[in-house]
């Protein structure tokens, strides 16, 4: 079962980078640095 993570952030560059780089299995990986990205992400 695939689960899902949000990661938050103040800047998003390094957001982008953390995402670029974690390899996690079975896990669907988003993220954002505002409400907005995150009522984004949960309205998916």
């Amino acid at each position: 079962m695939s689960k899902n993570v949000l990661l938050l952030g103040r800047d998003g560059i390094v957001v982008e980078n953390v995402l670029k780089h974690l390899e996690v299995k079975d896990v669907a990986l988003f993220g954002g640095t505002n409400v907005d990205d995150v009522r984004s992400v949960l309205n998916k």
